[in-house]
């Protein structure tokens, strides 16, 4: 059972990928349980199923990880953060426009997390990304729409890497691009992904006991990043 209550031997994901990147090295991983340790991955040309919000972060003070619920529109679902410790003791429950400036300033961060198709392994996975790497798949999600399905965007994605350069070291980030038009094979196998990763999300169970439980009109736009909040890895 995981800090939320949700059933994990139902869970569709096969893999959870992190990005890594730093002035020396520039790559995605996954946690091996058996070595115990990251592993270096190639990211596979894929397919989006699924895109969420969630906040992760560090709180030094309180020297605790602190990580939330998955929400789809920031000003209609409320985060559920909490610390990672064996309490699993709640931070903030409310929307994201409200608990913002908070978050910040205990170390917390907005990310974007993505669950895909992998159409070279034929696996699901899921990974997440923040600061720069945020910025930049949002900008890629610019460029395409939904196609009518709704499954998932036009088309299959792959990534590169480029540079930037921040107090005079030399950063990677990986920027996205569309790779190719999904296969009505393709199609058919997405739809029924999404089936499995839909009833596993409704197997989730949150208590939201906000004072204001009514969804705010507005919010700042997300897909933007300031390169003096923090580094983006």
């Amino acid at each position: 059972m995981s800090y939320f209550g949700e059933t994990e031997s139902s869970n569709p994901v096969e893999q959870y990928l992190s990005w890594k990147g730093h002035e020396e090295d520039w790559f995605f991983v996954f946690w091996d349980k058996d070595k115990e340790e990251n592993v270096k991955i190639d990211l596979n040309e894929f397919i989006i199923l699924k895109l969420w919000f969630s906040i992760w972060g560090y709180d030094k003070p309180n020297k605790k990880r602190m990580f939330s619920n998955e929400v789809q529109k920031l000003n209609k679902e409320q985060f559920l953060v909490k610390y990672r410790d064996e309490s699993k003791t709640p931070i903030w429950e409310w929307y994201y426009e409200y608990i913002k400036d908070s978050l910040k300033a205990k170390g917390g961060k907005l990310q974007r997390v993505i669950t895909a198709y992998d159409v070279v392994t034929g696996k699901i996975m899921k990974f997440s990304l923040s600061g720069t790497a945020f910025y930049e798949f949002g900008q890629f999600l610019k460029t395409g729409k939904r196609n009518s399905s709704r499954i998932s965007y036009k088309g299959s994605v792959a990534y590169t890497v480029n540079e930037w350069t921040r107090d005079e070291k030399i950063y990677k980030k990986p920027s996205f691009e569309w790779a190719g038009d999904i296969t009505e094979n393709e199609l058919e196998k997405c739809k029924q992904l999404c089936e499995l990763v839909r009833n596993y999300d409704e197997s989730f169970k949150w208590n939201y006991n906000a004072t204001d439980p009514s969804p705010i009109s507005d919010v700042e736009e997300i897909d933007k990043w300031d390169p003096d909040d923090d580094l983006p890895f």
